[in-house]
């Protein structure tokens, strides 16, 4: 079962649950299915949400991350869809910016 943990985001603000990074390895994309199945796994099910979309009002980080293309997403501060859910990574993409959430399913629910 995977353990929710407090992020410990890195100096550019991104951050990967240790046991999604064992998964991915050395690997910097990994089949849908085989995520699917790691999923299934550990009783979880996972969200996202792109930095593009999300209503961040922070000016500073719209500034640096868009229009200057600086990588650093420590002033993303993004909000869990629910109490239930954890940050599952938070990282840079060649698609932009995303943060994951994850929740036990209801039958494995702590």
């Amino acid at each position: 079962m995977l353990k929710n943990m407090p992020p410990e985001r890195d100096e550019y603000g991104q951050w990967m649950h240790p046991q999604l990074e064992e998964l991915f390895g050395d690997r910097e994309l990994i089949p849908a299915d085989e995520y699917k199945a790691w999923l299934q796994s550990h009783g979880i099910e996972a969200c996202s949400a792109e930095l593009e979309l999300d209503e961040c009002e922070n000016d500073r980080l719209q500034q640096t991350y868009f229009e200057d293309g600086e990588p650093d997403l420590s002033l993303w501060e993004p909000a869990p869809p629910g109490p239930e859910w954890a940050m599952l990574a938070l990282v840079d993409t060649e698609d932009g910016a995303i943060v994951t959430w994850y929740r036990h399913k209801p039958s494995s629910r702590e």
